[in-house]
């Protein structure tokens, strides 16, 4: 809900879009997306660096990716944005006093052991779709709209087309994925199943007899930070290698937090976080097939596949274009990962070889002649998921 000078400031803002021709026919995300920056910018505390703007890659190509661009040089440490508390969509803390709290939680990192991230998952969902249903009314309503105009399928497979699902269940085959929820093995077919594999019990309230969409999940899922979602920043995108930015204090503190450069970023390069092995996230025992079924992806190198309940296979590429493979080794107690020096098991390599061999058959009569059958965005990203999975193997 606006006050009456944000509405005069939203008013001006929209007709100066119009007048530019950043008009919801010519492309709604767009229109959104600049809504989004101007309530972000209204806010106590809220602010976006002139040299920055958030637009398409190709802004000439309406169906290209939004990211977040510097459009001069910035320096180390230059503040890209800052996102006031306020504008975060997150759930209610329990805690009776925060402040007393503070210090215990400092001390003892073992008291987020108790949390359960499906809960908050479950309930921070339940949320948005609230604030969906009040449209205008919501006081997220420019992120909410946002939202609203992006396609479902651009969430993560779980949201994609019969025929997208099938196809990538048969190129994903017999490889599992690693549970996020639970740190076991899970079979292939997870990669667009995990929704209704792992939330039947937050779909419904039997209370109320309300149902949740499972689309709230998938955003939230492929959009939160723990218990909160994060407008304007969400749409910071993940690139492990090429990360230059980093959040001041954190991305869960109330109040709000700052983005920082790590490195000069030239005029025109795009912002990066990493989604994994970051200062907000920790690691991340998953990988390129995770990826794809959380974030809706195919990220770029390096590439992690879960082989097995020990090894992760790892493809790396130097700018010289020239390929590393390696296995690496994760231990779920210190949450560390190191490269393995053994001798792969012939049952491994057996496997993978097998694994190979089957993507090798489909790769005709599945990947290629889906086109036109599968929707493009999801074909595309399956047909890159493709090639990852083949390379690797």
């Amino acid at each position: 809900r606006m006050s009456p000078a944000m509405n005069v400031a939203w008013t001006a803002f929209t007709l100066a879009c119009l007048l530019r021709g950043a008009s919801a026919g010519d492309d709604d995300v767009m229109f959104h997306v600049q809504q989004l920056s101007v309530w972000m910018q209204s806010k106590p505390g809220g602010y976006l660096n002139p040299k920055v703007e958030i637009r398409r890659m190709d802004p000439s190509d309406p169906t290209s990716y939004f990211g977040v661009f510097a459009s001069q040089d910035l320096d180390v440490g230059e503040v890209v944005m800052k996102i006031p508390g306020e504008i975060k969509l997150h759930i209610e803390d329990e805690d009776v006093d925060e402040d007393d709290d503070e210090d215990d939680e400092e001390d003892d990192d073992d008291d987020d052991d108790s949390d359960n991230p499906r809960e908050d998952m479950c309930e921070l969902a339940w949320a948005l779709q609230r604030e969906f249903t009040m449209g205008d009314d919501s006081d997220y309503s420019p992120y909410v709209n946002y939202l609203k105009a992006l396609p479902r399928s651009t969430t993560s497979p779980s949201m994609w087309s019969d025929a997208g699902k099938e196809l990538l269940m048969n190129v994903q085959g017999g490889m599992h994925l690693h549970n996020s929820d639970d740190g076991e093995d899970a079979e292939g077919r997870t990669i667009v199943t995990w929704i209704e594999d792992n939330f039947q019990d937050c779909l419904h309230e039997e209370t109320t007899n309300e149902s949740l969409d499972p689309y709230f999940l998938a955003v939230v899922f492929q959009r939160g930070f723990e218990d909160s979602l994060v407008p304007i920043y969400d749409m910071i995108n993940h690139n492990y290698e090429k990360q230059n930015v980093r959040t001041t204090p954190h991305v869960l503190a109330r109040e709000g937090f700052s983005v920082v450069t790590t490195k000069e970023v030239s005029a025109g390069e795009e912002f990066f976080y990493s989604y994994y092995y970051c200062h907000d996230c920790g690691q991340f025992n998953g990988g390129t097939a995770e990826m794809l079924r959380d974030f809706g992806f195919v990220e770029d190198y390096p590439h992690r596949f879960h082989i097995t309940d020990d090894l992760t296979l790892v493809i790396e590429k130097d700018p010289e274009t020239e390929f590393d493979a390696y296995f690496v080794t994760y231990d779920e107690e210190s949450k560390s990962e190191d490269e393995f020096t053994g001798d792969i098991p012939p049952h491994v390599l057996e496997a993978m070889e097998s694994e190979l061999k089957r993507l090798e058959k489909i790769t005709r009569k599945d990947v290629t002649l889906a086109a036109g059958l599968v929707p493009d965005h999801e074909h595309r990203t399956i047909n890159a998921y493709y090639q990852a999975l083949t390379k690797a193997l």
